[in-house]
C-alpha cells in the first residue's frame, strides 16, 4: 500500500511537470489505535523542466516555425536576438549589400519568420499531458493542409542541460490531397457556379 501511495504522488508529479521530484512517505505509529498508523508524506518537487528547442524532421511541406506556431503549451525556452543580430549585421560592413540588413525591407511573411524564430517572449516548461494535446494539433494542422496520411513516427524527449530538454518529434508527412472536381446534385435552388464560389 505504501508503495503505491508513492508511486501515486510521483506519478502526480511527473503529469504536473516536476519529473526530478523525490517522494519519501514514513510511517509513525498512532497513539490512539495499536494497529493504526500515521504516514507522513514528505514531496521534494524539484525545479521543472524548460524546453530548450524543439527540432522537426520529415517536414518537407511545413516549415519548424509554422508547426512551432501550432503548439500551444510546447514552446521554447525565451531569447531575443534582434539587437545581437543587428549589430552582426552591421559590423560585417555590408549593411547595403544584397541581403545585408539595410538592402530592402523584408516583407510581412519574413518579418514574422524572423520574430518567430529570434523573439520567443514566453517559454513553457514541460508538461506530458500537454505535450500530446500538441501533438494532435499537429496532426490536425496537416489534415487541413490536405495531408490525409500524416503520421507522427516518433518523439523523444531528453534533457540537454540541467532543466532544459529537448523535444524532437520525426514526422512522415505522406501524400497531399487536393480537392478535384465537384459535381453537385439536387441543387435546385442555386446553381453549380454559385455554389462553387
Amino acid at each position: 500500500l505504501m508503495q503505491l501511495s508513492q508511486q501515486s504522488f510521483l506519478d502526480y508529479c511527473i503529469v504536473n511537470v516536476y519529473m526530478h521530484a523525490v517522494v519519501t512517505i514514513d510511517t509513525v505509529p498512532a497513539s490512539e489505535q495499536a494497529d493504526q498508523v500515521h504516514l507522513n508524506v514528505q514531496i521534494n518537487k524539484g525545479k521543472p523542466f524548460i524546453i530548450n528547442a524543439i527540432h522537426f524532421e520529415g517536414n518537407h511541406s511545413v516549415s519548424d516555425q509554422v508547426l512551432k506556431g501550432q503548439m500551444q503549451h510546447t514552446r521554447e525556452k525565451h531569447r531575443f536576438t534582434l539587437v545581437k543580430d543587428m549589430l552582426g549585421q552591421l559590423f560585417t560592413l555590408a549593411p547595403l549589400r544584397k541581403g545585408g540588413l539595410l538592402w530592402r525591407l523584408p516583407s510581412l511573411e519574413e518579418t514574422k519568420d524572423y520574430l518567430m524564430e529570434h523573439a520567443i517572449l514566453f517559454s513553457s516548461k514541460f508538461n506530458p499531458a500537454k505535450f500530446e494535446e500538441d501533438k494532435q494539433r499537429l496532426i490536425a494542422y496537416y489534415q487541413r493542409q490536405g495531408f490525409r496520411d500524416v503520421t507522427l513516427v516518433e518523439d523523444t524527449v531528453d534533457e540537454v542541460d540541467k532543466g532544459l530538454l529537448d523535444v524532437k518529434i520525426k514526422i512522415q508527412e505522406g501524400k497531399q490531397y487536393h480537392i478535384g472536381k465537384i459535381k453537385w446534385v439536387g441543387n435546385q435552388r442555386y446553381d453549380d457556379a454559385t455554389l462553387n464560389m
